[in-house]
Formats: structure tokens, sequence, C-alpha cells
């Protein structure tokens, strides 16, 4: 292999082969490999370097058993792969999901609107040896203006779709590209030349809660579906998310050496390990375990789309003003934490995150309040 240093201090992979020509003497024939390694200014990029290394020299010892079988071509595995396409690959990736999941929510209309965004952007006969970091970028230009793709009624002219959807949608079609390359229909990240000032970035939509007055006026109002008023009210206090409060069974539930509850499990979403501290009031909302197993699941809840149709409903007849989801539990938790005094640094450990700093964002909510509290008080004095 040969190393080509670029001015972009990246160096591109070469293959050297010496084949004899019709005259008898050796031709040398140098094969681009669309390969590139990266200044090793951390580890991530060592890691992505030696990822590239291993499918260059999967590419020289097929080339070495190509010339021992006498097959001087360039036609590889690899290079059959390369003609697949594109949108078919994503749709076979969001069939797959849904054959899972059996959930159309979220993840899997994300995955169809990505594909409809790529056809409208360069057709649906889109090759995988199309892709490149030229590819990726020019996608980028088109998501800037690009309008929502969804049915309007006559006369009415589609939006342009949201910053934070743009940023979705090219979070996925990063990690389609990923999974291209680990099924060895990629050879090369073409996100790797992307500026990362260039991707589209997610913005801080507002995040919303309910406060402890709200709370108890929920408490008061009787919901159709009582199991989720009791998990929704639970989450309140525990901040759990709802792909963990509908998977904790009994077992979870566990008693510490000092007499307290606790609530012992993995994070679906992280996967981390979680020793979640159980209030009284948070313990109360608990139905009666009765004679049900240690292993049966405490909250059974509907799909999440459901779920927050009904909490809509509940959450009007509690006369709140509010548009309100299950999630919006989870910012309930932590707000009234911080509210309460509960330090940031446990409140983080308490909600699970795993950077500091996105608990920080709820403290910027307890700030804004505070100021709009005191804000009240000017002009009272006034005649």
């Amino acid at each position: 292999m040969l190393y080509k240093p670029l001015s972009s201090w990246n160096r591109a992979i070469y293959l050297l082969k010496r084949i004899k020509g019709e005259d008898g003497k050796e031709v040398k024939e140098y094969e681009h490999l669309n390969l590139y390694l990266v200044p090793e200014v951390n580890p991530i990029y060592k890691n992505q370097n030696d990822e590239i290394l291993e499918i260059a020299k999967r590419i020289q010892s097929e080339r070495i058993i190509e010339i021992s079988n006498g097959n001087h071509g360039l036609k590889t595995k690899s290079k059959i792969k390369s003609k697949a396409n594109l949108l078919q690959y994503i749709e076979s990736i969001a069939d797959e999901w849904l054959e899972r999941s059996n959930n159309k929510q979220g993840y899997y209309f994300t995955l169809l609107a990505l594909n409809r965004h790529l056809e409208a952007f360069r057709g649906n006969n889109i090759k995988m040896d199309d892709i490149d970091s030229n590819f990726v970028k020019e996608f980028i230009k088109y998501l800037r203006t690009a309008k929502s793709l969804n049915q309007y009624k006559e006369g009415v002219e589609a939006p342009i779709i949201s910053q934070n959807y743009k940023h979705k949608l090219i979070a996925k079609f990063r990690y389609i590209l990923r999974k291209a390359g680990e099924d060895g229909v990629l050879l090369t990240d073409p996100f790797i030349h992307v500026r990362k000032e260039d991707i589209p970035k997610a913005e801080s939509g507002k995040r919303e809660y309910l406060t402890i007055d709200e709370l108890k006026k929920l408490k008061s109002t009787e919901c159709r579906n009582d199991t989720l008023k009791r998990a929704f009210m639970f989450c309140s206090f525990t901040g759990l998310r709802y792909s963990d409060i509908k998977q904790i069974v009994w077992e979870n539930i566990v008693t510490d050496n000092f007499g307290k509850r606790t609530l012992q499990f993995k994070q679906k979403k992280t996967k981390q390990l979680m020793d979640l501290k159980i209030s009284n009031e948070a313990f109360g909302w608990l139905p009666e375990k009765n004679d049900a197993s240690d292993t049966d699941i405490i909250f059974r809840l509907p799909k999440n789309c459901h779920a927050n149709t009904q909490l809509s409903k509940w959450v009007e007849k509690a006369g709140i003003k509010k548009k309100i989801s299950y999630h919006c539990s989870r910012h309930t938790a932590a707000t009234m934490g911080l509210t309460l005094g509960v330090p940031i640094e446990v409140q983080s450990k308490l909600l699970g995150h795993s950077k500091i700093s996105t608990t920080q964002i709820y403290a910027k909510i307890i700030g804004e309040k505070e100021r709009e509290a005191v804000d009240k008080q000017d002009g009272i004095l006034n005649d």
C-alpha cells in the first residue's frame, strides 16, 4: 500500500500492482481506493484510521486472490455492492426496524421521510457509489431550503422544514451511511470531509413542564385510564422515560440497607444501570401488587401516541392550558427537583444524564421563571 499526502493533511491510500506488459516489461498500476487517513489528533480519529486500514488490507487481500486466479479486473464483491440502490437500502432498514419493533412512529417514519427528501434531491436511482463528500454537502445545501413533503390543502404552500427536522434527517442519513460501511456497501465515510459547522444543528426547543400546583390539579382530576394516571404521576416524581416505565417490573423495586425504596434497572436509551432512589410520594402512585409475580410489568401502558392522546384529554379536563406529552413528566421531575433546591449534580444523576450540561438546560428554565417572578414586583408601589 502507498500513502499520498494531500493538502488537507490527510493521506490517500493506493494499491500498487506490478504486472508484465505485452513486451515482457514490468508495468506499474496504481489503484486509488477512495480511502483516506486523517491526522490522529484524538483517539476517535486514531480508531477511525485503524478501521480504514483494515478495509484497505481486506481489499489488498482480494486483489492478491484475483491476480493469483488470473482475474486482473477490478470487479469485486465491494464493487458489486456499491451499485446497490440507496433508497432501497434505506427502505430495507426501515422495514427491518418495523418488523422488530412493530412501531411506525418516530424512527420508521423518519427513515421514510429521509428517502422522500433524497428522492426529491437526486431522483430514485441513487447508487451507493454516487455517494461521496460532495453528495453529502449538496444534500445538506438542499435541506437548508427544503419544504415539507406532506400533503397540504389546495392553495396552502408547504412550509420549509424546521431546523430540528433538518438535524434529525441528516443524523439518520449519517447513521445509514455508517451502517452501509459496516455492511461493506460503502468503503469510506463521506462525512469525514464534511465540516462539522456545516452539519445542521438542533435548536433548543421549549421544554414544557408542570408546576406543583398543576400536579395537584391532576391528582384531584379523574383520568379514564387510571394506570396511565399513576404512571405519569410516578414519572413526574422519578423522571423515568416512557421507554423505561413500560419495562419496569416488580423485582426492580428493592429496599436498601436504610429501609428506603430504590428502583434498580437498566435505561433502555443509554443502557446505563440505574439505582434510583424513590420518594414516598412517588411510591404512593404504584398500583397494588396483589397476586402479581416479581417479573410482571408494573404499568401496562398503550403505545406512546395513544398515551399522549389520553393524557391530553386528562390535562384539559384538569383545566391546565399546556400542551403536555408523556415526556413532560421527565421535564417536570427535573424542574421540580431544582426548584426544591436539589443540587444540579445530584439532579443530573437522578435523571441518568451522561452530561451535566443536559441538566443545566432545566436550571436555565428555573432561572427564567425566577426572573419573571421578580419582574412582577416592578411598579407595584406606583400610584
